[in-house]
């Protein structure tokens, strides 16, 4: 699977602490210690920075599915699964990622990065893992 760790910052934006390869190869540079809005476009990162929030905030379980274009075009379907995780005072600390995807017309354009359409988005509340 794909996964990525990010740790919500004191200004309550997200920095990258983990990635995996499948991640990784998806994007031109290494994202570790980045934040979302030094590889995202800034609609992106805001989107995602929210839907984070949430998730590690409100202790609540993401699962959403939509469309990634890579390029300008649908380059994938995936199915993303983001729960809040402790840090080691026990309080929420992190968004751990997995992410699958079924090829539809893949486009490698890597100079910009995957951008995730979630179009079907619940939420359940969750413990802290």
């Amino acid at each position: 699977p794909y996964i990525w760790l990010a740790r919500i910052t004191e200004g309550r934006e997200f920095r990258v602490a983990l990635v995996g390869d499948q991640v990784r190869e998806n994007f031109p540079s290494n994202l570790v210690d980045k934040l979302f809005a030094e590889f995202l476009s800034a609609e992106h990162a805001q989107d995602m920075t929210a839907r984070y929030l949430k998730v590690v905030e409100d202790r609540m379980a993401e699962y959403s599915e939509g469309p990634v274009l890579r390029g300008g075009s649908v380059s994938y379907y995936g199915r993303r699964l983001l729960l809040p995780l402790a840090g080691e005072d026990g309080e929420a600390a992190y968004a751990i990622g997995v992410f699958q995807k079924d090829e539809v017309g893949y486009v490698n354009d890597k100079s910009t990065g995957p951008t995730y359409l979630a179009a079907d988005v619940q939420y359940c509340s969750v413990d802290l893992l």
